[in-house]
């Protein structure tokens, strides 16, 4: 929570939900980045904790992706991707989400 505090001034309630929010749904490519911030569509519509398990999993590798070529953007449009072995499991966009992915910095 240190670094929402440091970068933004959030104390660590406002930062909870600012994340939380991430629990439901996902990117449709509309802004550049695709795919859903739990495993699937179906855990994409559960209010649940998953997305915070996903990024404090220390069995992920998160991979950083440019989606420009799949979504049709002329610029740059880099996202986090976390796999277990060959499967991915969460997607993140870059510039909306880097707050979040840095998996081992993250401060709970």
């Amino acid at each position: 929570m240190d670094f929402f505090r440091d970068e933004f001034g959030l104390p660590p309630r406002p930062a909870t939900a600012l994340l939380g929010a991430h629990t439901l749904g996902g990117a449709s490519g509309a802004s550049g980045f695709l795919g859903f911030w739990k495993e699937d569509a179906d855990a994409a519509k559960r209010f649940d904790n998953r997305y915070y398990t996903l990024l404090v999993d220390p069995d992920l590798r998160w991979d950083l992706v440019d989606k420009s070529n799949e979504t049709g953007f002329d610029e740059e449009r880099w996202q986090w991707e976390g796999f277990r072995e060959d499967t991915q499991v969460a997607s993140f966009g870059e510039e909306e989400d880097n707050i979040a992915i840095h998996n081992p910095m993250l401060k709970c």
